[in-house]
């Protein structure tokens, strides 16, 4: 399994597209929430804030937005989104996958997160198949219904999220540790041997009874079978952010460890 330096490195072909792809329809859907006058004047029309910050922050840090006098402010004229992914690294991307799901309840078709998605948006489903291509998503078989067949009505493609995926799920609350089949007995034996103690009652907690709260306080610590001190943690400014490298095997198995 890789670890956190790797977000360090450029993008795969196949990540390359899908910031692309991802970058600009997220740009487009800031700009629907905002519309362009809001956006100049800084007047969100969102259902949660917090989740606007995160998907408006995402954008700034690869050039797409802009922060000025306390309002966001689309970067006229901005790079290509083409553009910045040649140079953009694993954890701009990372940041992206995030922001995809915080803006997911305010999209009809991503609505209920982590179920099937369906959908006729051309800019979506270009997003789907650059999710599909990096493993996060898969493409599944659709028959036509005998009323389609009669009106010759294009199938809408639908798609589900893998595994690949979990990270950015659970992170955001959209899929608990309990549904994720754990590490073994003697990988989570073996990974609270090196958890500090503070540590293990802080995870045996109260607060990281919630799963996102479990997955992020663990995962920003354990390192590829080490754990990291907060200084270490404190020098790591994407250590709250989803991303490959986080083991949610023994996430899971150490949640049902510490929590039943």
């Amino acid at each position: 399994m890789a670890d956190s330096t790797d977000r360090n490195r450029l993008l795969s072909p196949a990540e390359r597209t899908l910031h692309s792809v991802l970058a600009a329809w997220l740009l487009r859907e800031v700009r629907l929430s905002l519309s362009v006058p809001c956006v100049q004047e800084g007047a969100p029309r969102h259902d949660d804030p917090v989740c606007l910050e995160i998907v408006c922050a995402s954008l700034s840090r690869i050039g797409l937005l802009r922060l000025e006098a306390e309002r966001w402010r689309v970067v006229e004229p901005h790079a290509e989104p083409d553009g910045l992914a040649k140079t953009a690294r694993r954890a701009d991307l990372d940041t992206l996958l995030e922001a995809l799901v915080c803006h997911a309840p305010d999209v009809e078709d991503l609505r209920a997160m982590g179920a099937i998605v369906a959908t006729s948006d051309p800019m979506l489903t270009g997003v789907c198949e650059a999710l599909a291509a990096c493993g996060y998503m898969e493409c599944l078989p659709q028959k036509a219904t005998w009323r389609q067949k009669l009106r010759r009505t294009p199938r809408k493609p639908a798609w589900r999220w893998t595994a690949g995926f979990h990270p950015w799920l659970v992170a955001r609350g959209g899929l608990e540790l309990t549904r994720i089949a754990p590490a073994s007995g003697d990988a989570v034996g073996a990974a609270l041997l090196k958890i500090p103690a503070g540590d293990r009652r802080v995870l045996a907690g109260r607060t990281c009874a919630v799963h996102s709260h479990f997955a992020r306080y663990f995962l920003k610590h354990w390192d590829n079978g080490r754990w990291r001190n907060w200084q270490e943690v404190l020098r790591d400014q994407d250590c709250y952010v989803p991303g490959d490298h986080w083991d949610m095997a023994l996430a899971a198995g150490l949640y049902r460890r510490l929590h039943g």
